[in-house]
């Protein structure tokens, strides 16, 4: 019966191998460093994500749609964490790119808490949105405007999905991180003591709508203008008679 000869191996070159080709060491130069404000949106790009980032002390018409690619994932997946993520080489417009970007905020889904003035801006529109759709006699959605992250940061784990694609329903209780909302923001009462209040649950859908299109001239040319994204809440509220007698007000 013919022997087995054992094969024999080279343990310096393995030992290179596992050190130096799967762990490489040596120092990389990346480009310049840019601030991210903001996640404002994502959008599903054949595969993918692609993510409408808000660069810190850029006006909106800056924004730009960044490749997930770009992205660390590890940022995207744990909210608890603040990480740097890099974007190592970026082609666009026929011009190639390098650069990292260094971003504050957790989470596209769910963000850390906004800022006590974003929360105050936003109580604001919300409030006056939905005091004015209750004292007026129209019965269309009304957009609302509020900052999309804040938005997430507000309904995170609450609500109930929708049969219509895009929406989720909310109680009065799902919005108990709202609080710079005043108590009365769901009904609104004349000097009688009755008036009109929401029939929960509410409607809503987050959307992302962009300036008119429109042309500028730029080095004697004519050329078509940046936008600028708008964030805004849909909402669809069904309205009820209300009075002193039954309202709860906690």
């Amino acid at each position: 019966m013919a022997s087995k000869r054992a094969c024999r191996r080279d343990y310096k070159q393995l030992n290179a191998f596992s050190s130096v080709v799967l762990y490489d060491t040596s120092s990389k130069t990346y480009g310049k460093y840019f601030e991210v404000e903001r996640i404002i949106e994502r959008r599903r790009k054949s595969n993918d994500y692609e993510y409408l980032l808000k660069w810190n002390g850029w006006p909106y018409d800056c924004c730009s749609w960044e490749p997930s690619i770009n992205l660390n994932p590890v940022l995207l997946r744990f909210a608890e964490n603040q990480l740097y993520l890099h974007i190592y080489t970026y082609y666009k417009k026929m011009c190639k790119l390098s650069y990292k970007l260094y971003l504050l905020y957790r989470s596209y889904s769910n963000p850390q808490k906004p800022a006590d003035e974003r929360m105050m801006v936003a109580s604001r529109d919300f409030y006056c949105a939905v005091v004015s759709f209750l004292r007026g006699k129209s019965l269309a959605p009304i957009y609302v405007n509020l900052e999309l992250d804040v938005w997430s940061f507000l309904t995170y784990n609450k609500g109930k999905e929708s049969q219509h694609q895009g929406h989720k329903l909310y109680e009065k209780e799902d919005f108990i991180l709202f609080k710079t909302l005043p108590t009365n923001w769901y009904f609104t009462l004349n000097e009688h003591g009755e008036g009109v209040a929401i029939d929960f649950p509410i409607k809503a859908k987050p959307v992302l709508l962009w300036s008119a299109s429109h042309y500028c001239i730029k080095s004697k040319k004519l050329e078509k203008a940046p936008k600028f994204p708008i964030d805004k809440i849909c909402l669809t509220i069904c309205k009820k008679a209300c009075n002193l007698d039954n309202l709860i007000i906690v």
